[in-house]
């Protein structure tokens, strides 16, 4: 996302756009960054998430 942000602005996409059009773009990536580390948190907690296993009448 950021590279597609960085190209965007060299080849100044939304230059010729209107300053909503501009802003609509800019809070869409502003989205997508929170999601992909959102989503990045969720990794790291499943990651450290553990299964105890039932062996009859006690648990290891």
């Amino acid at each position: 996302m950021d590279l597609a942000n960085q190209q965007m602005c060299d080849r100044a996409v939304v230059a010729d756009q209107n300053l909503a059009a501009s802003l609509r773009v800019l809070d869409l990536l502003d989205r997508y960054h929170a999601i992909g580390e959102s989503l990045s948190e969720c990794a790291r907690l499943v990651k450290t998430l553990e299964i105890e296993r039932y062996w009859g009448d006690y648990f290891l």
